[in-house]
């Protein structure tokens, strides 16, 4: 947003575009035809990303007089879909969508900005990690107005329904202020809509508040909405909602500047979107039902709607075919998308229909392999993966007298079931136990699933998850005085949120595992730098931006600048913007180094004492500041855990994964990057190995 309104205010054109794809064959045509589409533009970026820009080489200023932005319609290839639109366009309130979004721009922001309302923005993330967080937004903000696609509807009212009463009533919700949520961008499934409307009324809000509407990024938005959503769809019982009335007994027309004017940049678009006597065509198919409520029932033009989001079926294809699967025939691939047979689904899903090369449709590993990599590379264009792959023989993909395959006419063959033959696990299955394709119930690995990151978060249980951190990194909190208090503070906090289960075995309870991470019994002997704002650098070794030996190298090289100097010296030496990408502030580090260098402080006079009746050590070798070998790290320093252990034997002390009383677990990585992705899958591994060993 600040960006937007700072290129207006330089008098600039803001276009927003879409997140960038990673892979870089798909990378290189949307760089090229940014390139193409704005004649050289120049790009506002972070510094982080602004490596990905380079490939475009000349950075021209162009020339547009009388455009007061250009929206780049979301999911759609950019050398497609851009619109220049006047400067009288306004419209919206309360959003979480991103501005690559129409409804976000128009619909929320521009027309919040006009009624001078106040406007509440919340990451997305943060409501696709907790959905029922968006109830509580409402609620707490007082919120008229906001819109949000049907996949997201569905998961927040699934969340909030899925709450115990106990939460539900403590999260206070009130939405007597709720006059709308907007729900499109994809088709509106009514039992979602009317599941939302039963939260909504049950909390204050009016009847068909959330409503069905219909727009385009052409039209800045919604220009379809209705006002009886769900319950004129729910008594017709309509399975998809209808998007409202049009004017009555009006047909309105705009042709002042204002209107959308132009594909910019792009007459081939425009021509082919326009009627001759000058209406813009959808390119989406509708009927009017006997009370003239609109149902949109289809698409002329070939568009995937995931997850709210447009993607072209062409550059789809295009992308996977970019991919030189070495199993695929090119020229002979199809893509659309459809509404999966499960009445839960939340959004439409991909299917690509491929010809392998000679025909070969027999299940094989090559083929198999081919259907990976064409996963693969539709994940990578639209971040989702398909619902289904099916390889055919050109026989059943008949192209026109000019070469093209009917994507329509191949969703309805699919449709009728006359691929089922051709789709590998239920052909397999099919042969193997004599039941019908549709009388299948697949149990299937997770990453098997035909779910994308944000169907994989529904189906993770809302439990609640409880850390333990230290103090002093918020406003107003003091650090700990001492281990003594650190430790109280966190038991009651443990017993606060789960007062029922085991205690500590000082206080007679059993606890079946006990284990500990790379760390002798006695703290103050990795009490050894001089100057403990290396810590700073041991933290961007935590974040992979230094390796050991660079990380080393600075302490000497930084050795004499004065600790009041350091940190800014640190950040000096990353002038790209990687500490800030990282939300690495100044201030942020200054408090961590406050924080550590107080935990070094309260652990100087740290004296171990008492005993626990099992211990599970894992160890990597030593940090170098540490001067001492591998053998000396684990059998001196590691070892003294023995004097701690009930029962421990020098034996176990001497063999690595004993079976005795104290336990010495082997794993990768350096002190700081145990638990790093790299490393994670080595220290799992003998975690639950340990965990299995001591019966738990």
């Amino acid at each position: 947003m600040v960006w937007f309104w700072s290129t207006v205010a330089a008098g600039g054109v803001p276009a927003l575009l879409s997140p960038l794809s990673s892979n870089e064959v798909t990378l290189a045509g949307e760089l090229d035809n940014v390139n193409k589409l704005f004649n050289g533009p120049k790009i506002l970026t972070t510094k982080q990303l602004s490596r990905l820009f380079r490939p475009i080489a000349s950075m021209n200023t162009v020339t547009v007089q009388t455009i007061a932005m250009v929206k780049i319609e979301e999911g759609f290839g950019m050398d497609t879909i851009d619109e220049a639109v006047g400067h009288e366009d306004e419209l919206a309130t309360v959003l979480f969508t991103s501005f690559d979004h129409s409804a976000a721009l128009c619909e929320n922001h521009l027309h919040a900005m006009y009624a001078g309302a106040n406007q509440v923005m919340v990451p997305a993330i943060d409501f696709v990690r907790g959905p029922a967080r968006f109830w509580k937004v409402l609620s707490d903000h007082r919120i008229a107005y906001t819109f949000a696609p049907n996949f997201f509807i569905a998961a927040a009212t699934r969340a909030i329904n899925e709450m115990n009463d106990f939460d539900k009533k403590r999260m206070k919700l009130d939405f007597s202020e709720l006059c709308v949520i907007m729900c499109g961008g994809e088709a509106n499934k009514t039992a979602t809509l009317a599941a939302a409307e039963k939260v909504l009324t049950e909390y204050g809000a009016p009847k068909c508040s959330v409503k069905a509407s219909y727009g385009l990024s052409e039209t800045c938005s919604a220009f379809f909405y209705n006002l009886e959503s769900p319950t004129y769809d729910v008594k017709r019982k309509y399975v998809f909602a209808s998007a409202g009335k049009h004017l009555p007994q009006h047909e309105l027309r705009l042709v002042d500047e204002s209107r959308k004017q132009r594909y910019f940049n792009n007459e081939a678009a425009t021509s082919a979107c326009m009627t001759p006597d000058g209406w813009f065509d959808t390119g989406d198919l509708g009927i009017l039902d006997d009370q003239g409520n609109l149902r949109i029932v289809g698409r002329s033009k070939e568009v995937l709607i995931i997850n709210g989001q447009n993607y072209s079926s062409f550059e789809l294809e295009h992308a996977i075919e970019l991919a030189n699967i070495s199993g695929l025939n090119k020229s002979w691939t199809a893509s659309f998308s459809i509404w999966a047979e499960d009445a839960n689904a939340d959004s439409e899903d991909i299917v690509i229909l491929f010809n392998p090369v000679n025909d070969a449709i027999e299940d094989t590993p090559e083929l198999r392999d081919t259907v990976a990599q064409i996963n693969e590379a539709a994940i990578r264009f639209c971040r989702k993966r398909p619902m289904m792959v099916i390889p055919l023989p050109k026989q059943k993909l008949p192209k026109s007298t000019i070469g093209k395959l009917s994507r329509a006419k191949l969703k309805k063959s699919l449709q009728a079931g006359h691929f089922d033959e051709f789709k590998l696990p239920e052909r397999i299955l099919c042969e193997e136990t004599g039941l019908k394709s549709s009388e299948l119930h697949l149990d299937i690995a997770l990453a098997d699933l035909n779910i994308d990151s944000l169907g994989y978060l529904r189906h993770i249980p809302d439990r609640p998850i409880y850390a333990l951190r230290v103090r002093g990194f918020h406003k107003n909190e003091t650090p700990f005085d001492t281990l003594d208090e650190m430790l109280e503070t966190y038991i009651a906090g443990i017993k606060n949120h789960q007062p029922k289960g085991k205690r500590l075995e000082a206080a007679g309870e059993q606890v079946a595992f006990c284990g500990g991470i790379d760390n002798p019994a006695d703290l103050t002997r990795i009490q050894v730098r001089a100057k403990q704002r290396n810590f700073i650098i041991d933290l961007l070794h935590f974040f992979q931006l230094l390796d050991m030996e660079t990380a080393l190298r600075w302490e000497e090289e930084m050795d004499d600048i004065p600790d009041e100097k350091f940190t800014a010296a640190i950040f000096a030496r990353f002038p790209d913007g990687t500490l800030e990408n990282l939300d690495l502030t100044v201030p942020k580090v200054e408090t961590w180094q406050r924080i550590n260098k107080n935990m070094q402080e309260i652990t100087r006079t740290y004296i171990p004492t008492g005993t626990v009746s099992k211990y599970d050590i894992f160890w990597v070798p030593p940090l170098p500041q540490y001067k001492c070998t591998d053998e000396e790290w684990r059998h001196d320093w590691l070892a003294k855990w023995k004097s701690h252990v009930t029962g421990a034997k020098q034996s176990d002390v001497d063999q690595e994964d004993s079976e005795g009383m104290l336990r010495y677990h082997r794993v990768e990585g350096t002190h700081f990057t145990i638990l790093r992705p790299e490393n994670i899958e080595v220290f799992q591994r003998a975690l639950n190995r340990a965990l299995e060993l001591r019966g738990v």
